[in-house]
């Protein structure tokens, strides 16, 4: 497991999908913290910080899979792209309208969470001119190596900088509503897309 410090808090994320815990570095845990572990395994409750880490996870597996599909039909690329493309914009409408209005409202947090929120809007701008030409054109290539770089940035910034800041100024009971609004804005996005895609609605715990 992977600890990352940061001021008087610390954080690891475990080997279970989602699952984030947090200490002091003078020991005071949460009395709670046994009993939420085992409903986040349950996959009762998650944080928001946890639904954002899973989203890396799923966005960066998807960007893998799309930078090995050289020699993939056009076809299974254009498949993977509009997943791909899917969770991207579900990602970032989640952070521009529930997770960062939030941390951008404190001083201690604001310039690092406004850096973090201009970077969702290039990826979007990628996403978009990558949509409007073939997979297979240099392009679409060219534009996919960009989009990668910018996602892999931003993830690594919210991981090391972002979160870390997030979890030591909001309570758990606001990161518990934060995950709570993300994870019903996610549901929805991705009814919004039913009549167009058809496919089934990807569950936010993996």
């Amino acid at each position: 497991m992977e600890k990352r410090p940061f001021g008087v808090f610390a954080y690891g994320i475990t080997d279970a999908p989602g699952l984030l815990w947090v200490r002091s570095d003078a020991g005071q845990q949460a009395t709670q913290a046994a009993s939420i572990h085992s409903q986040l395994r349950k996959g009762i409750i998650m944080d928001v910080i946890e639904l954002l880490i899973n989203d890396h996870r799923r966005i960066e597996k998807l960007l893998a899979q799309l930078g090995s599909a050289g020699a993939k039909e056009i076809t299974d690329r254009a498949e993977l792209f509009e997943e791909l493309k899917g969770e991207l914009d579900c990602y970032a409408e989640n952070e521009q309208m529930i997770f960062y209005p939030v941390i951008l409202e404190a001083d201690e947090t604001y310039e690092i969470a406004l850096e973090g929120y201009e970077e969702l809007f290039v990826i979007q701008d990628i996403l978009v001119e990558m949509e409007s030409v073939d997979v297979d054109s240099p392009e679409w290539k060219a534009n996919f190596l960009l989009l990668k770089e910018k996602v892999e940035l931003h993830f690594k910034e919210e991981n090391e900088e972002i979160f870390p800041k997030a979890l030591q100024e909001l309570s758990r009971s606001q990161l518990l509503e934060l995950g709570k609004r993300i994870k019903v804005n996610r549901e929805g996005f991705f009814w919004r897309q039913l009549p167009e895609s058809g496919q089934e609605i990807p569950d936010a715990r993996r």
